[in-house]
Order: C-alpha cells, then sequence, then structure tokens
C-alpha cells in the first residue's frame, strides 16, 4: 500500500516540479517493480530523499513519501515449506523460489525430510500449498 503510495507521489513531483533529466532517472528507477524486503525498500527509499532535496519546493511531497511499517516477526516474511511425496523427486533441482542452504556437491537438490523456505516482502499471504511440475510443497504451520 504504502509503495503504491509513494508511486503515486512521486508521479506528481514529475509532473509539478520538473526536476532534472538525472533526477527524473533516479525516481524511475526508484520505482522499477522489485521483489524489496521493507527494510530493503525503506532503505532506497531514504536515499531517493537524499535526491529530491535538490529539487526546489520539494518539501511537501517528501512529507508525503512513508516507509514500509517493518513487524519485527520472522514468520511474516518467511514460509518453511515441506515436500509432499518427496521420494520421486529426490536428487532434482530444488525450485529457484525457494531460499535453501542445503547443498550436494554445490548443487542445491532435493532431500527426502528436507524444509525448503519461501521469503517475500512483509505483508505478502503464504499459500498453503505450492504446486511446481508435478511436486506439492505443502506449507508447515508455526
Amino acid at each position: 500500500m504504502h509503495a503504491e503510495l509513494n508511486a503515486q507521489e512521486l508521479g506528481h513531483i514529475f509532473n509539478q516540479l520538473a526536476p532534472t533529466k538525472e533526477q527524473r532517472e533516479i525516481i524511475s528507477d526508484f520505482l522499477k517493480i522489485r521483489n524489496d524486503s521493507a527494510i530493503r525498500y525503506n532503505a532506497r527509499l531514504e536515499s531517493l530523499k537524499k535526491t529530491l532535496v535538490e529539487i526546489p519546493h520539494h518539501e511537501e511531497f517528501l512529507k508525503n513519501l512513508h516507509s514500509i511499517p517493518i513487524d519485527t516477526k520472522v514468520s511474516d516474511t518467511l514460509a518453511k515449506y515441506i515436500l509432499q511425496n518427496p521420494r520421486p523427486h529426490i536428487g532434482l533441482p530444488i525450485p529457484s523460489i525457494f531460499e535453501n542452504a542445503n547443498t550436494v556437491m554445490g548443487r542445491r537438490t532435493i532431500r527426502a525430510d528436507t524444509p525448503y523456505f519461501l521469503r517475500k516482502p512483509f505483508g505478502y499471504v503464504f499459500s498453503d500449498s505450492i504446486v511446481i511440475d508435478d511436486m506439492t510443497f505443502i506449507k508447515e504451520r508455526p
């Protein structure tokens, strides 16, 4: 929600304050869709604000740019999934959506009874199950 409102406010800056070409490029880069965590988004926003203070009459616009609230619960950004019926899939590559430290000979491969972690930005609602190809991953309850 905050990211969308910030994008609208940055659009107003484009239309009403006539930033320089370099400033427009910095704003455009900030507006590119990324899968940032709230912490990373807020850091990028603070960096952008430093650029915006160079634009005359920026004060009202900066007041309307807001950081994403950070909930300190890890469970809000990380979900743990277990592969249902892993036997036929052992040795296959772990789907790229998962973060996993488990590797075998430098390869990230499916292993029996291994949790697979999915990280998403704050506020993301994790599915109870994820199906990738013919593999079904079930979300573990905290």
